[in-house]
C-alpha cells in the first residue's frame, strides 16, 4: 500500500469519528460545561478560599493570583477528559458491527487505532481552546500573553491529546464491555488529574506523591503552559520554592519531555492495538 492510499484511508476513518462528534451537540456542550463548572465554581471560590488561608499565615502558594494558575491547569484537563473517553468509540464500533467490518476491509489495522488517537486529539485541542477563551472572560491574566505563549499552551494540549488518547484507544480495543470501559475510565480520570500540577504546585506533596506527579505528562505540560502564558515575575522562586513543579527545566525541556513521553507511548499503544483487532 502506497503512503497516499494510507493516507487517505486514515483522514476517511478520522473524518467519520469527527463527524459523529460535532453532530453530537450534546456531548460537546457537555465536554465544554464541565470544565466551566470547575472554573466559574471551583476556581474563583478555591481563589477566595486560597487567598483567605494565606492572609492567616497558613498557607503560602506565592501567587495572588490563583485563578490564573489553576485556569492553564483545567485547559490540559480537559484535554485528559476529552482524550479518556476515546477508547469508547472502539466499544460501540464494535457492539454495532462497524469495527468486524472494519477489520475484514483491506484498511491497514494500524490505521483503525491512529485514526481515533487523531481524531480524539482534535476534539481534545478545540474543547480545551474554547474553555481557554472562557478563562479569559472569566478573568485569566493575559497581560503577558503573546502568540509564543498560545503556541506553547496549543502544543501541550496537543501532546496530551496525542498520549492519553492512544492509552486509552488501545484500552478500548481490548475491552468489550461498555461498563468495564466506563468504570476503567472513572477508577483513572481523577488520580491521573490530582497526582500532577494540574490543581496545585506540587512542591508541598508528599516526597512519594511527588515522585509520582513527576512521572505524569500532565506536571511538565502544565509547567510549559504556565511558563509561557503567565507573569514570569509571580512564577519565579519565592521563599525558596516555586510554583512550577519542576522549575529547573525550561519551556523546551517540559515540551520536549511531553512529546517523547507522547511517542513511546502513541508507538506501544498503537502496536497493542493493531495486535488485538487481528488477534479478535
Amino acid at each position: 500500500m502506497t503512503a497516499s492510499e494510507y493516507s487517505r484511508q486514515l483522514l476517511s476513518l478520522t473524518g467519520r469519528e469527527l463527524k459523529h462528534w460535532y453532530r453530537s451537540r450534546m456531548q460537546i456542550i457537555v465536554t465544554i460545561v464541565q470544565p466551566l463548572v470547575w472554573l466559574g465554581l471551583f476556581g474563583l471560590s478555591a481563589e477566595v478560599f486560597v487567598n483567605m488561608i494565606e492572609s492567616k499565615g497558613g498557607l503560602d502558594l506565592a501567587t495572588t493570583d490563583y485563578f490564573s494558575f489553576l485556569s492553564v491547569g483545567i485547559i490540559l484537563s480537559t484535554a485528559l477528559t476529552t482524550s479518556l473517553t476515546s477508547g469508547m468509540s472502539v466499544v460501540w464500533d464494535r457492539r454495532f458491527g462497524f469495527l468486524d467490518k472494519l477489520r475484514a476491509s483491506p484498511v491497514p489495522r494500524g490505521v483503525i487505532p491512529l485514526s481515533k488517537v487523531l481524531a480524539s486529539t482534535v476534539k481534545a485541542t478545540v474543547q480545551a481552546m474554547a474553555v481557554f477563551a472562557v478563562a479569559v472572560a472569566l478573568g485569566l491574566d493575559v497581560d503577558g500573553l503573546t502568540m509564543h505563549g498560545v503556541s506553547v499552551l496549543l502544543a501541550s494540549v496537543i501532546l496530551i491529546g496525542l498520549t492519553f488518547s492512544s492509552i486509552f484507544v488501545a484500552l478500548g480495543t481490548a475491552i468489550k464491555s461498555f461498563d468495564t470501559y466506563m468504570t476503567l475510565n472513572s477508577l483513572l480520570s481523577m488520580p491521573m488529574m490530582f497526582v500532577s500540577g494540574v490543581m496545585f504546585p506540587t512542591y508541598k506533596f508528599p516526597a512519594w506523591l511527588k515522585a509520582a506527579a513527576d512521572l505524569n505528562p500532565l506536571t511538565y505540560a502544565s509547567d510549559a503552559a504556565r511558563a509561557a502564558c503567565l507573569d514570569p515575575e509571580w512564577l519565579t522562586p519565592a521563599h525558596g520554592f516555586s510554583l512550577l513543579s519542576v522549575p529547573n527545566l525550561s519551556i523546551a525541556e517540559d515540551l520536549l519531555v511531553v512529546a517523547i513521553g507522547a511517542a513511546v507511548v502513541m508507538a506501544l499503544s498503537l502496536l497493542f492495538a493493531g495486535r488485538a483487532l487481528r488477534a479478535q
